[in-house]
């Protein structure tokens, strides 16, 4: 989400923002529903509503789902970020942690539970932190300093990624169509994900209704945090590429790679990249007009 905020910027709220919104559905109309018949899977609700048959066939589809696509991609991205930060070779980080996660699927949902909350609490300080340097480093490359001072600058220097709904003709518009999207299919799509989807609603099917409200409730709340905490770190590059490339004193910005709609800034490496464009004899980077 990060990357989809600097490409399209604040407008990719709006699908978390929604799924708060259908969070707080699911809990005043799905969840009393689910308890009230002892639904504590979502096949079994279909065996009730319809037959085994289709209860069977939801199953299977959302285990492979889970499997395929959910369990394989966490393993590879965590092993990956566990790799980067301590150097183990990445299949050695895979299986320690599908071994971490078969313990915590022995433990129930209790240990779950638990888990859950250590993993919010790191995952929100992570996030406020990534926002405070983001902000932070905004304010100090303009030779000011503080948080405020930098989201100042930000939405001075990247105004047009502070739009919420997109025109027909933003280049982003097929990616987040405007309204019609947002008062149209999504609502479908997200009352199935958030509301009958058994990786989501396992939890809250466990618990009491006054509880499973609640964590849905609190769920939601930590949806409208997405913004800031995860799309605000994204719209930093916006502030150091919307800028001019080279200033007095070769003041350009220290980044490897730099990449806006118009140019590509970056600094060739020995023997590997053609100087083209134009390059910088004191720094050594170079820019290219991509049109």
């Amino acid at each position: 989400m990060s990357g989809s905020g600097f490409k399209m910027g604040l407008a990719i709220s709006a699908y978390e923002w929604m799924a708060a919104a259908t969070l707080i559905i699911v809990a005043i109309f799905f969840i009393p529903v689910y308890l009230k018949n002892k639904i504590y899977t979502m096949p079994q609700f279909l065996n009730q509503r319809y037959n085994g048959t289709v209860a069977m066939i939801m199953a299977i589809f959302w285990l492979m789902l889970y499997v395929v696509v959910n369990l394989m991609s966490i393993l590879y991205l965590g092993a990956l970020a566990i790799h980067g930060i301590s150097g183990l070779e990445i299949h050695l980080c895979i299986g320690l942690l599908a071994v971490f996660a078969i313990f915590i699927t022995l433990g129930g949902m209790k240990v779950i539970g638990y888990t859950d909350v250590i993993q919010v609490f790191f995952l929100i300080l992570g996030g406020l932190v990534a926002t405070y340097i983001a902000l932070n480093l905004v304010a100090e490359k303009s030779g000011q300093s503080g948080i405020i001072n930098g989201f100042s600058l930000l939405t001075t220097q990247a105004s047009d990624h502070f739009h919420m709904i997109f025109k027909k003709d933003n280049e982003n518009y097929m990616d987040l169509p405007g309204l019609s999207v947002l008062l149209g299919g999504l609502w479908i799509a997200n009352l199935n994900y958030w509301g009958c989807n058994q990786y989501i609603t396992q939890r809250a099917l466990g618990a009491s209704l006054p509880t499973a409200r609640k964590g849905l409730l609190f769920a939601a709340f930590l949806k409208l945090l997405m913004p800031v905490i995860v799309v605000l770190p994204g719209l930093r590059p916006m502030y150091c590429t919307s800028r001019a490339c080279f200033k007095p004193k070769c003041s350009i910005q220290k980044a490897s790679l730099m990449l806006t709609k118009h140019t590509l800034c970056f600094k060739p490496v020995a023997n590997r990249f053609k100087r083209t464009g134009s390059c910088c004899t004191h720094c050594g980077y170079c820019c290219i007009t991509c049109g």
